[in-house]
């Protein structure tokens, strides 16, 4: 199976356990991929970083002097 792990893929698992603690996230993807990839070895190097957003009383994210990017860049 040469079917690569994508980031669509990885868009969904980070969605799915997005209220755990950032440790915790990255514990789970890093178990899903080595999972995926089962016995295939690892050519390329695993780099992961996790982070808190804030939000205010209401929920809502801050306002931003930046322009809001997408995480996952659109493949081609």
């Amino acid at each position: 199976m040469d079917e690569e792990y994508g980031v669509e893929r990885l868009q969904q698992m980070i969605e799915s356990v997005r209220s755990l603690p950032s440790k915790e996230i990255i514990e789970a993807v890093v178990w899903e991929n080595t999972t995926f990839a089962g016995a295939r070895p690892q050519f390329d190097d695993i780099v992961l970083v996790a982070g808190i957003g804030l939000e205010d009383k209401a929920g809502q994210p801050p306002a931003s002097q930046y322009e809001p990017r997408r995480a996952f860049p659109e493949e081609p």
